[in-house]
């Protein structure tokens, strides 16, 4: 992780996250979307609610603060700046995990899941943060500053934001590719290769 990003990169990374779900979740049945590998371990559905419980958090806080702060911020620069938190944040959250914590109780996947619900709400919350980010990059990102949803100790600018959610993006959609080739992984005469 370098100390600045851009909009293009933050837009590609969007982009390659919604495909690696869509490849990830390909053929997959209602069964096979919810399978664990153990008890106490997530599905892929359950990554997926996961992504979105925490997505939805990052982006409304994040919008909150940039609907206030917009007019008075400086004009963008070539890339935006990642502070030093933010970057060691977003290196402990991506793949492979170096350390497992529990995920607070407001962004962990809870009762019946639908698979076209989550799915329809990962396709809407990625849209979403591909419009912010075409928004919020007529200002400096990084200049703009929100408390984390997660932990409010934790003040992070805009571009660090929408990094920390690809990142974590990432880290659960490599956990969910690991559910579906475990080797006990259901296989389904109407699903494709289950690996």
């Amino acid at each position: 992780m370098g100390s600045t990003v851009t909009t293009t990169e933050l837009i590609h990374q969007i982009d390659a996250i919604v495909a690696r779900k869509d490849s990830l979740i390909a053929g997959l049945n209602p069964e096979q979307l919810l399978w664990r590998p153990q008890p106490g371990r997530w599905s892929i559905l359950e990554c997926l609610d996961h992504l979105n419980r925490s997505d939805i958090l990052y982006l409304r806080a994040m919008r909150v603060v940039f609907e206030r702060d917009r007019h008075n911020a400086s004009l963008p620069p070539k890339a935006f700046r990642l502070g030093f938190l933010g970057r060691q944040v977003i290196r402990y959250i991506e793949p492979p995990p170096r350390l497992r914590v529990p995920a607070p109780r407001s962004i962990t996947p809870t009762g019946t899941l639908s698979p076209v619900e989550v799915e329809a709400e990962f396709r809407r919350l990625h849209l979403d943060l591909r419009g912010f980010v075409l928004e919020a990059s007529g200002v400096d990102m990084g200049a703009i500053r929100f408390p984390s949803p997660i932990s409010s100790l934790l003040k992070l600018n805009l571009a660090e934001g929408c990094s920390i959610i690809t990142a974590h993006d990432r880290r659960h959609l490599w956990q969910a590719e690991h559910v579906r080739h475990h080797p006990r992984f259901p296989v389904s005469g109407n699903a494709g290769d289950q690996g």
